[in-house]
C-alpha cells in the first residue's frame, strides 16, 4: 500500500470535501442534529451513484469518484456525520451482506440506509429518497431480515426504538403514505390476491 498526495484544487482531498459539505450544511440548516443529518444525507445522494461493477467500496471512492457500493455510502455518510458532530456507528448485516448507518439524534439512535434511499422511484408522486431515514431496528429488519438476528442480541449497542426523528414523522408525510398504501393494499385484497 502507498499513498499519493496531490496538491491541486481540481482534485480535492476527502477531508476538504467533507469540510466543505459540512460548512455548507451548517450555513443552510438550523443547526439541529436532525436538520444536519437530513441535509448531509440528501447532499450525499446528490453526489453519489451506486457502483454496479462493485469496484469502489470506500468513503474515498464515494467522495472523489462519486461511485460506490453500500460500504461507500455508509462510510462516506459516517465521515460527514462525524465532521458535523453527530454520533454514529456502522450497522453491518452479515446475514444479508449489507451495511448502513446508525446515528444518534437528540439522544436517540436511528437506522438510516443511504444506499437504499438513493432511488429515483416516484410511487404515488412521493419522493422515495427518505424511506430509510430515521428508522427503528424493527422497521429496518423488514427491509433487511438479517438485521433481526443482530439487533435482538444483548451486545447490540445502537438499539433504535424511536420514530421521533423519522423523516415521515417529522415532515408529517406519514399520513399521506399510509393513505396511498392502504388504497393499494385494499385493491389487491379486493382482487382476491393473497400475496403482493
Amino acid at each position: 500500500n502507498f499513498n499519493i498526495s496531490v496538491s491541486d484544487d481540481k482534485y480535492p482531498s476527502v477531508d476538504s470535501i467533507v469540510r466543505s459539505a459540512v460548512a455548507e450544511c451548517n450555513s443552510k440548516t438550523d443547526g439541529s442534529e436532525y436538520a444536519k443529518a437530513l441535509w448531509l444525507h440528501d447532499w450525499l445522494l446528490e453526489q453519489l451513484e451506486y457502483d454496479k461493477t462493485l469496484k469502489w467500496s470506500s468513503a474515498e471512492s464515494a467522495l472523489t469518484r462519486e461511485l460506490g457500493t453500500c460500504q461507500s455510502y455508509e462510510s462516506a455518510y459516517a465521515k460527514l456525520l462525524t465532521a458535523a458532530g453527530i454520533e454514529n456507528s456502522e450497522t453491518r448485516d452479515t446475514y444479508d451482506g449489507h451495511t448502513w448507518n446508525a446515528m444518534k439524534l437528540d439522544g436517540q439512535w436511528y437506522q438510516t440506509d443511504c444506499t437504499w434511499d438513493d432511488s429515483s422511484d416516484n410511487w404515488y408522486s412521493f419522493d422515495q429518497r427518505h424511506l430509510y431515514f430515521g428508522l427503528t431496528d424493527e422497521l429496518m429488519a423488514i427491509a433487511h431480515p438479517g438485521h433481526s438476528k443482530i439487533y435482538t442480541t444483548d451486545t447490540y449497542a445502537t438499539r433504535s426504538t424511536s420514530l421521533a426523528d423519522n423523516y415521515f414523522v417529522r415532515t408529517g408525510d406519514a399520513a399521506k403514505w399510509a393513505k396511498a398504501y392502504s388504497d393499494r393494499i385494499q385493491k389487491n385484497l379486493d382482487a382476491g390476491k393473497t400475496e403482493f
